[in-house]
């Protein structure tokens, strides 16, 4: 998603290609709203500013292609392309172009339902937590590869290895003299 401050215009439901070459073009309505909800248990037009369902998605992709599928699967069907076959052609690239859809078509049905001031904190809400989780990411990163931390978990590793021998050698010699009576 854009990181500047302007709204993005999506002035028509958004689509995206996957790795088998079909376009898929994402127009959210009500039933399909609910159909994801039932299926996924995400609520992808989320009351108020709880996006955590729709950026979940982009963390799982599992779940991510079960949306893909529900908000697809009439086209999948018309074009005779059944669920293991849709979601084969969802790698990476097409998993992630198929979250940027999904997060237009969340905007576009928001700006058409609910107006442009809502599609605007719905964007502006996804693309601070999308920071949030990229700064934390980046930070996770830079503590993992600290050499303290690198020193604290070879101690660390020592100390379980001493310990694993010290109770094994402890048990074995409680067997040795409860077995010799």
């Amino acid at each position: 998603m854009p990181s500047n401050q302007q709204l993005k215009i999506v002035d028509k439901p958004p689509a995206f290609r996957d790795d088998a070459g079909r376009d898929w073009t994402i127009r959210l309505t009500s039933q399909l709203i609910d159909d994801v909800l039932d299926l996924t248990q995400v609520d992808i037009i989320p009351e108020g500013e709880n996006v955590s369902g729709v950026i979940g998605l982009c963390l799982n992709h599992r779940l991510l292609s079960k949306v893909l599928w529900c908000v697809c699967r009439k086209q999948a069907e018309a074009k005779q392309v059944d669920e293991r076959s849709f979601k084969e052609g969802l790698e990476a690239t097409a998993l992630a172009k198929g979250w940027e859809a999904m997060v237009d078509a969340i905007i576009f049905f928001i700006q058409e339902t609910r107006g442009t001031a809502l599609a605007r904190a719905f964007q502006e809400v996804t693309e601070a937590e999308i920071r949030v989780i990229e700064a934390g990411a980046t930070e996770m990163l830079q503590v993992l590869q600290a050499s303290e931390v690198d020193v604290a978990m070879k101690d660390t590793a020592k100390r379980i290895g001493r310990e694993m021998k010290e109770g094994i050698l402890s048990q074995l010699g409680n067997f040795a003299t409860n077995s010799q009576d």
